[in-house]
């Protein structure tokens, strides 16, 4: 599946998911990823298998600092982040319940941006490849030394 737009930040969606899956599954808990096509739109969905989202909790959990019942450790930015980066892809992203335990973060992403509506760092991602490590570099200048007198 190829996706057009910045691929740090997508990995950053994805990692952000799955972190969040993991912290609230119970220990070995079984996480499931899923990425698909639908018409124009490339689906993400996590789903754990964790104590679930209550209704009313699920249109405030992308909002900054919110976090589920019971669960403390994080700041509550994570989905929050994943929010305002598929907002700027021209996506959406929500909840949906998976009975009867558990919940699935859905994201949906349009397959081809126009000109218009392209993130402005927006290359082609394929979705499930890993991002490539940046090289290394020194930011100080070296100074080449003369050769020496003879």
């Amino acid at each position: 599946v190829e996706l057009l737009g910045d691929r740090v930040r997508l990995g950053q969606v994805v990692g952000n998911l799955v972190e969040n899956a993991i912290r609230h599954s119970a220990h070995g808990g079984e996480i499931l990823v899923e990425i698909g096509e639908r018409a124009e739109l490339v689906r993400l969905v996590v789903r754990d298998r964790g104590p679930g989202i209550p209704a009313a909790l699920r249109e405030q959990l992308f909002d900054r600092f919110v976090q589920g019942p019971g669960h403390t450790g994080s700041l509550g930015l994570g989905l929050y982040v994943v929010k305002q980066i598929v907002d700027a892809h021209h996506g959406k992203v929500f909840v949906e319940d998976v009975a009867p335990h558990g919940a699935a973060v859905v994201v949906e992403l349009p397959k081809a941006a126009t000109a218009t509506n392209a993130p402005t760092t927006a290359t082609p991602t394929p979705l499930g490849s890993p991002v490539p490590a940046r090289p290394h570099r020194n930011r100080r200048k070296r100074r080449r030394r003369p050769p020496p007198r003879a």
